[in-house]
């Protein structure tokens, strides 16, 4: 996880070019073919696209809600570890006597 830093819309395109390039020619190809081609069969209905696209946003929603519940658990585990410490670096720095104190007479 990188914080801090923008990416620009660039950098992503050269990350993910591979990606774009085979997403785009799955999508040209069935449109050539519908409409060029005149295979009508290739149509979807639109119940089938919005069932999808549907079930895509709850599995992503899911993830999304697993990994945020992920998150304040590891920000308490990180407080509770932060709390300790300092509390045992302040039983340990009041245990400590000084060597001066040793030394003095009341």
């Amino acid at each position: 996880m990188n914080v801090g830093r923008a990416y620009r819309l660039r950098e992503f395109f050269l990350w993910t070019r591979r990606e774009l390039y085979v997403l785009l020619a799955l999508g040209i190809v069935p449109v050539c073919l519908y409409e060029l081609a005149g295979w009508h069969w290739l149509a979807i209905p639109w119940t089938v696209v919005a069932l999808i696209g549907t079930a895509t946003a709850l599995i992503v929603s899911f993830n999304n809600t697993q990994t945020y519940a992920r998150t304040v658990e590891a920000q308490q585990v990180w407080t509770a570890i932060l709390t300790s410490s300092k509390a045992w670096g302040l039983m340990s720095r009041d245990y400590v006597k000084s060597p001066e104190a040793s030394f003095r007479r009341a």
